[in-house]
């Protein structure tokens, strides 16, 4: 495993030296959500606070990792801090069975007008990617912040993980789930696939995005994030909690960078509103 020889030296580092952190998160969805449409669980009230994808029109903006799920202080003289567990529970069948993304949320560009054909240019001039500089892995979803019709056609012109520029997505078509927070881009037709926006063929990753382009009016405004997926866990029981072990249950330890903005993508077997999403986070360090 990354970082430590064994279970016994990271029992020692992490746990009886002291180098380790748990934090809870409580979120409770204000605005309904669809069934099988994932949605940014980001945007809900609750603990942490809410992002509402706030900032400059088209231009490059950090979240800011002091608002996301905790995951402890920074460690950058101690080396890694990796994720060890993570639980997630529900007590609703509106939201169970569902799958949950934990994603490092890294950049958006606010304010993408969902009504304009125009190619729409974003402004990478002030900020660049804060961590996984080099785009690998890095991916994209395009996320409601106001009301929508949904049935149009987008793209996006983007920067890859090699750094060729001009690279174009494949055709994404919105869904019609119309709900602020939902993540326009995904479905279960075969025109509508996962969160994230599909690149095109060969490429792993995006480093920044140029602009976005409408073939049609699709109504209402929404943000493109840029996110890089550490973990997905799957909640299939209201009676418990679901839990991995990134040690016992799938040997990996997800790196979490100091400064990384946590939070999850959910998609849900209903509508999530008014009902509270909660679990835990542990990190551990060397």
């Amino acid at each position: 495993m990354p970082g430590f020889k064994s279970i016994k030296e990271l029992i020692n580092q992490a746990y009886d030296g002291g180098k380790n952190w748990s934090t809870v998160f409580r979120k409770v969805p204000a605005i309904a959500t669809t069934a099988n449409i994932w949605f940014d669980l980001s945007s809900a009230p609750g603990t942490p606070r809410p992002n509402y994808k706030v900032g400059n029109e088209l231009e490059a903006t950090r979240f800011n990792g002091s608002y996301g799920i905790y995951h402890g202080s920074p460690i950058t003289t101690d080396g890694f801090k990796f994720l060890h567990k993570f639980m997630v529970g529900c007590v609703s069948t509106n939201v169970v069975p569902a799958p949950f993304i934990l994603c490092d949320y890294l950049m958006f560009y606010p304010l993408v007008d969902m009504d304009n054909t125009d190619a729409q240019v974003f402004d990478n001039t002030l900020y660049s990617l804060p961590r996984y500089a080099d785009g690998e892995g890095v991916k994209a979803f395009l996320v409601a912040t106001n009301p929508y019709a949904g049935g149009a056609q987008f793209q996006i012109n983007y920067t890859n993980q090699a750094g060729t520029s001009g690279q174009v997505s494949e055709w994404a078509t919105t869904n019609t789930s119309t709900y602020i927070s939902t993540i326009v881009n995904c479905g279960i037709s075969a025109a509508l696939r996962g969160p994230f926006i599909q690149l095109q063929a060969g490429d792993r990753g995006i480093r920044s995005v140029q602009s976005i382009s409408f073939l049609s009016s699709n109504g209402g405004l929404a943000a493109l994030v840029l996110v890089k997926p550490l973990a997905t866990i799957a909640h299939i029981d209201i009676q418990c909690v679901s839990e991995t072990d990134f040690v016992i249950d799938l040997p990996s330890l997800p790196k979490i960078y100091d400064g990384a903005y946590l939070n999850l993508l959910c998609c849900p077997a209903g509508s999530a509103s008014g009902i509270p999403i909660f679990g835990e986070l542990t990190t551990i360090w060397r």
